[in-house]
């Protein structure tokens, strides 16, 4: 996280401990920074407001991940064209998705799954290659060892 990152990110702290009446330690601050400082701020910053107005505790880390992963997915479902719709029912929230059909959003999805297609497809090719190290580097190992046990044959 940057310098004004950081800063950003306390204020945020601030804004959840004066909302739910808690105090938090500068060990909890570091805890939160360390596993939701990967995120970007702005994300944060939803899911502390999203947290404020759902939440009737002081949220844990996983419950803003989960937050912050959520609005990734409807990022995700706005670029593919597709749009969460919530309703609230009660007490009942019941979230639909629905189908956007502009031409423009349909480009937009499918120039987005295809880059995350080719992601996908590189990152198995490297894990298939690290799997073949590990095993050939596993093969050698156990060639070593038989021949130890083997009396050098």
């Amino acid at each position: 996280m940057k310098k004004q990152e950081e800063k950003r990110f306390l204020l945020l702290l601030s804004k959840l401990a004066i909302a739910f009446r808690e105090k938090v330690t500068e060990e909890q601050a570091s805890l939160y920074a360390e596993y939701l400082g990967e995120f970007p701020i702005e994300k944060i910053e939803k899911a502390v407001d999203r947290a404020i107005k759902e939440l009737k505790w002081f949220p844990k880390i996983s419950e803003l991940r989960d937050f912050i992963l959520d609005d990734f997915e409807n990022d995700y479902l706005v670029k593919q064209g597709r749009v969460k719709e919530i309703q609230i029912y009660g007490n009942e929230i019941v979230e639909k998705e629905i189908m956007v059909e502009t031409e423009k959003e349909k480009e937009i999805a499918k120039k987005f799954l295809s880059e995350l297609q080719q992601k996908w497809e590189k990152e198995d090719e490297e894990r298939k290659k690290d799997r073949i190290i590990k095993f050939e580097e596993r093969r050698e190992q156990l060639r070593k060892q038989a021949k130890m046990v083997l009396g050098g044959e």
